[in-house]
């Protein structure tokens, strides 16, 4: 965790947010300011100051971040579920 890092605040619950989905390698939460009616980050729990620190280790995590309707179709509606819960 890095301490000027507004994720990994928000990851250790020290700025308030709406986190509709965690697990322990990744977390989501609604935008503040959303672009579309379902605007949902998600980002790893690990702390990367860019991609180039990030080693083979890091892909799992990597991995579960790149979800968007176009990569795969299901996760746009099980986001949409979950935010509305």
């Amino acid at each position: 965790m890095s301490a000027d890092c507004l994720f990994c605040k928000v990851s250790a619950k020290k700025i308030p947010s709406k986190i509709v989905y965690e697990d322990p390698d990744v977390f989501a939460f609604e935008d503040i300011s959303p672009q579309a009616p379902t605007h949902i980050l998600i980002c790893p729990r690990k702390h990367f100051e860019s991609l180039t620190d990030a080693t083979p280790k890091s892909r799992p995590s990597l991995a579960s971040c790149n979800w968007s309707p176009r990569s795969w179709p299901a996760s746009a509606i099980f986001l949409q579920a979950i935010a509305r819960s």
